[in-house]
């Protein structure tokens, strides 16, 4: 909630969550207490065209102990579960690989649930609102432990709904693409803990798959210094966290979308992988925006992404996922 007009002892907060669109909500603040009312919702009818979910709450166990608990580390996530899912053996499980876990309306994921694909969206470490210790666990460590939460996130919600990892794929926009094609393309060892996922598939957008190369054309450098570390005394590390010198370890088909005026990740950050891939003759689609920035802003290119988004999962459902290799 954020809070709107103040008199006296009432508060008008502006509300949104996983499942609400937009309300206004009066707080009448007492010395011990708070009544709350609604006054304003979305009429049912609007609200039937803009949720397309049921959201439930997860905690899932990840490969460390917190030692604020003595116990196994637990992960944060929401599970956005379509209301019309696809049928039993067709459905389909997507995974935001980086910036899940909160609390708000989202459009992407109501637009996949709409089409019956169910919408992982945890938060790895490293991700905001679990306090600022939880926030930095990922700093100079980019690549690293928050990819192994991640692997650990898929692997639960494998079992949980009796999914097989060909019919999960990973998604993301940003330090998002940058982890999807890591997570694609995983060693299977980082930091000496090790993890694997077969992704069947993956949608990444305006990422990166050279830490270096991202460092050097991008209007943030000190984001890369602060989240990879040095990259002259970490110039090992960056490489072998880098997607691009692991893409032969591609899981499952890859679709790479980016605007060709990115100042923030530059459009090399998907062309490379795009090269690469040809060149190893290995299932993938490169999509470019003309004159787009970072990320996906207006109606047309909104419409654009979409579909090259579900012509991408139809194309390879249609040649069966666990055959495209």
């Amino acid at each position: 909630m954020s809070i709107g007009a103040v008199q006296s002892d009432q508060v008008s907060l502006l509300a949104n969550s996983t499942s609400v669109v937009f309300q206004i909500v009066k707080a009448e603040v007492g010395k011990k207490s708070m009544k709350l009312s609604v006054l304003f919702d979305l009429p049912e009818t609007l609200k039937d065209r803009l949720v397309h979910s049921d959201v439930d709450r997860l905690s899932i166990p990840t490969f460390d102990v917190d030692p604020a608990t003595g116990k196994t580390r637990m992960l944060h996530a929401y599970l956005y579960k379509p209301k019309n899912p696809l049928p039993k053996g067709k459905e389909l499980v997507m995974i935001e690989s980086f910036y899940g876990g909160n609390n708000r309306y989202n459009t992407e994921y109501q637009i996949f649930n709409a089409a019956g694909i169910t919408v992982l969206s945890p938060s790895p470490r490293g991700s905001a609102g679990f306090g600022r210790d939880f926030a930095a666990m990922n700093d100079k460590d980019l690549g690293g432990n928050e990819i192994i939460d991640i692997i650990y996130c898929a692997d639960y919600i494998s079992k949980k709904l009796d999914v097989p990892a060909e019919r999960i794929g990973v998604f993301g926009m940003s330090h998002g693409g940058y982890a999807t094609m890591r997570l694609m393309t995983f060693p299977g060892e980082v930091n000496g803990n090790k993890a694997h996922f077969k992704f069947g598939f993956g949608i990444e957008t305006a990422g990166f798959c050279d830490i270096i190369y991202q460092h050097t054309h991008s209007n943030i450098p000190d984001w890369t210094a602060l989240e990879a570390g040095d990259l002259v005394k970490d110039a090992a590390k960056l490489i072998d966290r880098s997607s691009l010198y692991h893409a032969e370890k591609l899981t499952g088909p890859l679709l790479l979308l980016h605007g060709n005026h990115d100042n923030r990740v530059d459009i090399e950050g998907s062309r490379l992988m795009d090269r690469k891939l040809t060149h190893l003759n290995l299932p993938h689609r490169y999509v470019e925006f003309e004159g787009l920035g970072h990320g996906i802003k207006g109606v047309d290119n909104n419409r654009k992404f979409y579909y090259e988004c579900f012509r991408f999962l139809d194309e390879i459902e249609n040649k069966g996922l666990s055959k495209v290799l």
